[in-house]
């Protein structure tokens, strides 16, 4: 409600008329002279808010970015809150152009123009934010960036194992018959600037050990302990992070496996912003029965400036919102009636000894077919955390014949009725009425081992929504399936 005052002079012969709209002032006849000096009366307008534009600020994983400043042609600003949001109130109307700005950040598009009426929502804008990488030489690529502490049995550059490239960093004793005392350790000193609000460390292991079975796993490291002071009990691979007098700063990964698979670590280090710390990769041997070693590869520290790529508050409570996760049951996953639908299987798994498969696993049933599995989860209003995980293993025959598949824009109905161009293996969201409107992973791959995905699924708090995981196969060259494992939906109040 806004209110407005006319000057109004009340002499001889005025008049006011009291109106609903306010108070009205009307002078007298022309030529009728004026006495008092003038007065000023209000008028009430009832009902003018003006307009609004709204929206959103998200990272290319769909992650909201908070503090990004929004600025219009005119002259307005606000600044984006911790869910990424954002809301310009009572415009008049016209044409707003909208632009936002972050250090170290550039924005898809860089400004957007927009008229009111009517109030525009969704008015989303995509952060790529300029991050650094700390780690030198994470591939192992070349001899060097690392340090190998001099011990017993020293770690070193291996072609043995490598998770991508041609070489890892090897740790621990391969050969049984060299079994000695020692520990065998690599690692990199780095430093997370204080003005940095995000740092995410993510590694590869492979461990190997003929010790599982026989030895019990020595007492995880407190924090402020000397790790020289450790006594070594038995074999033991582990990822940590030391203070510049040996002393344990986090304990990342503290194990004593026979996987023989890589398996993807991810750490949120950004507590550790203002600090330098050494990042040890280590596999002990105690000298007894079987030899345990661990290789490394893809070791990576983003650095990046403004905005959070996680959620910032600090979650409450959290509850996996799927059931099943695992696929050791039969049940909770609806499996949709195609020509060649996907089903529970013992032929590949992360975890445990089933998981789901999609798409063709047998060159002789090369079909035109959708082949999906999905599950329906209400995410909470105001959900601090709603954080999907999962593990995906593909296989592809078309890798080598076919082109990759185009990324194709949500199309708002059924993804069955969208054509493609070739064999893809995806994971979707849909609305509560299965409609497709958002992607998370979309590719062709022939990779044959398990990859670990996550994707922050806030921007759909409140709402129904399922996640389809799904191959589609054309029928035609090469045949294309993908399996799922541990997918996990964490909502944390």
């Amino acid at each position: 409600m806004n209110g407005k005052y006319i000057n109004t002079f009340i002499g001889l012969g005025c008049l006011i008329l009291l109106l609903a709209g306010g108070i009205i002032a009307v002078s007298a006849q022309d030529g009728q002279p004026f006495a008092n000096p003038s007065v000023f009366l209000p008028v009430v307008i009832k009902g003018y808010v003006g307009h609004e534009i709204s929206g959103m600020v998200l990272s290319p994983r769909n992650v909201p970015i908070s503090g990004v400043k929004i600025q219009t042609n005119l002259g307005q600003s606000v600044v984006t809150n911790n869910s990424g949001e954002y809301t310009f109130k009572e415009l008049n109307e016209g044409t707003y152009t909208l632009t936002p700005s972050l250090s170290g950040t550039t924005f898809s598009p860089s400004s957007s123009s927009v008229v009111v009426p009517p109030d525009v929502g969704k008015l989303n804008f995509t952060a790529n934010m300029a991050c650094s990488e700390a780690i030198v030489n994470g591939s192992f690529e070349s001899n060097s960036g690392w340090e190998i502490l001099n011990t017993v049995y020293p770690a070193g550059y291996s072609t043995a194992q490598a998770h991508s490239g041609i070489q890892s960093m090897r740790t621990g004793i391969t050969d049984p018959t060299k079994n000695i005392y020692s520990y065998s350790s690599a690692q990199q000193t780095v430093s997370i600037p204080s003005n940095n609000s995000s740092a995410y460390l993510t590694f590869w292991l492979k461990p190997f050990s003929g010790n599982t079975g026989v030895q019990v796993l020595p007492q995880k490291p407190t924090v402020g302990t000397n790790l020289d002071d450790i006594p070594l009990s038995s074999d033991v691979q582990y990822a940590i992070l030391l203070d510049a007098n040996n002393n344990v700063i986090d304990t990342l990964v503290w194990q004593l496996s026979n996987s023989q698979t890589w398996t993807h670590y991810q750490f949120n280090l950004t507590d550790y912003k203002g600090q330098t710390f050494h990042l040890r990769f280590t596999t002990a041997n105690d000298g007894y029965d079987g030899v345990s070693s661990m290789y490394v590869d893809d070791v990576s520290l983003q650095l990046c400036p403004g905005g959070s790529p996680t959620p910032s508050p600090t979650p409450g409570p959290c509850s996996n919102l799927f059931h099943n996760s695992s696929f050791e049951s039969i049940s909770d996953w609806e499996i949709p009636i195609t020509a060649y639908p996907a089903g529970y299987s013992s032929a590949h798994a992360h975890t445990g000894a089933w998981s789901m498969r999609t798409g063709i696993t047998y060159a002789g049933d090369n079909r035109y077919s959708y082949s999906d599995f999905r599950q329906a989860v209400h995410i909470p209003s105001g959900a601090a955390v709603a954080l999907a995980r999962f593990w995906l293993y593909t296989l592809s025959g078309e890798v080598m014949s076919l082109s990759q598949p185009e990324r194709i824009t949500p199309t708002g109905r059924p993804f069955e009725e969208t054509t493609l161009a070739g064999d893809v293996q995806y994971v979707l969201v849909l609305d509560q009425y299965q409609n497709w409107i958002d992607t998370l992973v979309w590719q062709r791959t022939d990779d044959g081992y398990w990859h670990y995905y996550e994707f922050d699924l806030r921007p759909y708090a409140g709402r129904t929504i399922y996640l389809q995981f799904g191959t589609y196969n054309d029928g035609y060259n090469g045949i294309s399936s993908m399996y799922v494992d541990d997918a996990n939906l964490q909502a944390c109040h």
